[in-house]
């Protein structure tokens, strides 16, 4: 969006397969300074398909922006996906992965935080059945002072069902009291199910308010 342009409707994308084959679509998102928009990335259809896919954020200083992408695939389809984010200074990026469907889902969730007072929140939910692997890769990478970050990912899983979530926070040595945080819940519905929790700080500065990390809760 245009500088100090403030868009009141949501941004709605549509990725849509119906026939076999691969599909590589690229999607830019850039909120110039100031500037504030949703986007809602809707993947649907089904088909013996693989969807390989680039969602990039761009947000200029003090811009605010929010972007949903729901995995709302059939049982035939193979999504991977890079959703990565930049933030400027003392912008925000709000990101929530939801995925429902899908054979294999594998996404990669990453926020740049390359300016002072940049903050990103990586949200996903997902729920899984049958034989559905989904996996995500999160990195938020705090590359300036005075950035934040929160990340929350929740699942249920039924069936023979397998999540895999890796969580990475990296901390540069001249990032200064940064704050962050990171949550992965699981929810086990039967005993096929199964879900892996992998949880990483590179904390390489002393000067830091809050980084952390919670255990998984699987029953």
């Amino acid at each position: 969006g245009p500088a100090e342009v403030v868009r009141e409707q949501p941004i709605a994308v549509t990725v849509a397969v119906g026939r076999p084959g691969t599909v590589l679509p690229r999607i830019l998102v850039v909120a110039d300074r100031f500037a504030e928009a949703n986007v809602y990335v809707d993947h649907v259809g089904d088909a013996d398909m693989t969807v390989v896919e680039v969602i990039e954020v761009v947000a200029g200083d003090s811009a605010k922006v929010g972007i949903v992408s729901t995995q709302d695939w059939g049982d035939h389809v193979d999504h991977v996906a890079a959703h990565r984010a930049t933030v400027g200074c003392d912008a925000e990026v709000a990101h929530l992965e939801a995925t429902l469907g899908g054979r294999t889902v594998y996404l990669r969730p990453e926020v740049g935080l390359d300016h002072p007072g940049g903050t990103a929140e990586l949200f996903g939910v997902y729920f899984g059945s049958q034989d559905q692997e989904i996996e995500h890769r999160s990195t938020i990478h705090h590359n300036a002072s005075k950035s934040s970050s929160r990340s929350v990912f929740k699942g249920a899983l039924q069936g023979r069902a397998h999540a895999t979530w890796y969580g990475n926070i990296i901390i540069e040595p001249h990032a200064k009291a940064t704050s962050s945080d990171e949550t992965n819940r699981n929810l086990l519905l039967t005993d096929g199910a199964r879900a892996d929790s992998i949880r990483f700080l590179e904390i390489k500065c002393s000067d830091v308010v809050q980084c952390g990390h919670h255990p998984p809760v699987d029953e």
